[in-house]
C-alpha cells in the first residue's frame, strides 16, 4: 500500500479504485477505503464519484463506534446523511442502469 501511494494514478482504471474502497469499507478495512478514496478523488467519472460518496458514508457509520444505531442525536445526524446519500446513489446507478450499483445503494 505504501508503495501504491507513490505511484501515478495516470493510466489507472479509478472507477476500480472507487470499487475496492467501497468493498473495503463495507468490511471494516477503513485505512484500505480512506486511500481509495484520496486515490480516485480526481476521477470525473460519475459512477466513480458515486461510489465515493457510498463509501464516504460507510466510513462515517464506522466512525460512529458505539453510538451506531443509537438516539444519540450525532448518530441521528449521520444515519440520515447516508440514507439521503444512499437516496441519491440509488437514483444515479438506476439512471446508469449500474445493477451491482443499485444492490449496493440498497444495502447501505
Amino acid at each position: 500500500l505504501e508503495a501504491a501511494k507513490d505511484e501515478s494514478a495516470e493510466d489507472a482504471q479509478l472507477d476500480v479504485v472507487a470499487e475496492i474502497g467501497w468493498v473495503a469499507a463495507q468490511n471494516q478495512v477503513l485505512d484500505i477505503a480512506a486511500w481509495c478514496l484520496e486515490r480516485a478523488a480526481d476521477d470525473s467519472r460519475l459512477i466513480s464519484r458515486v461510489r465515493d460518496e457510498m463509501t464516504r458514508g460507510m466510513i462515517a457509520l464506522h466512525n460512529l463506534g458505539e453510538k451506531r444505531g443509537t438516539l444519540d442525536s450525532e448518530a441521528i445526524r449521520v444515519h440520515k446523511d447516508v440514507i439521503l446519500q444512499a437516496e441519491k446513489s440509488l437514483s444515479t446507478f438506476s439512471r446508469l442502469q449500474d445493477f451491482d450499483g443499485i444492490h449496493d445503494a440498497c444495502q447501505m
